[in-house]
């Protein structure tokens, strides 16, 4: 049996590795049963930033702004796209839509594909482009259609 118990030390993290193995032996009768256990434990100390890759928001951002890079980690997308009063699909047709409305073409095709691994179709993400049209103008439905049309079908 391995019993794994992880603490949290600033950027470190301990692992305790406790191997604990029983081994039983019996001859015919109950009386002559005899066991032992034997302990071993093994301290190893890991730096918690080798544990995974860098996240897509560290590579883009990390070098320049590393604490903007651990913000939209940690608060946008740990937090705020994981609260439950609104589904992923929602989140990802408002932030189209507002990435639409506000002309931040260079976002855009990442959260296009998002909103496509969150269950929006290319038909539901051109309908909505079409309604902003009247709302945000028709240059910005454009630029987002045509960026539609250039990503990837995810569905």
């Amino acid at each position: 049996m391995l019993i794994t118990t992880d603490i949290a030390l600033d950027n470190a993290l301990v692992v305790v590795f406790q191997n604990l193995n029983y081994v039983g032996h019996h001859t015919d009768t109950p009386q002559h049963f005899a066991s032992f256990m034997y302990f071993n434990q093994e301290l190893k100390l890991i730096d918690k930033n080798s544990l995974s890759e860098p996240s897509p928001t560290q590579l883009a951002f990390g070098a320049i702004a590393p604490k903007f890079a651990q913000l939209s980690d940690d608060v946008l997308f740990a937090d705020v796209w994981e609260r439950p009063q609104l589904s992923k699909r929602d989140r990802s047709l408002i932030t189209v839509a507002a990435l639409t409305a506000l002309y931040r073409l260079e976002q855009l095709p990442l959260h296009l594909e998002r909103a496509q691994d969150n269950g929006l179709s290319r038909e539901e993400l051109a309908e909505a482009a079409t309604h902003l049209a009247f709302y945000a103008g028709w240059p910005a439905a454009a630029s987002a259609l045509k960026l539609l049309e250039k990503s990837p079908d995810r569905t």
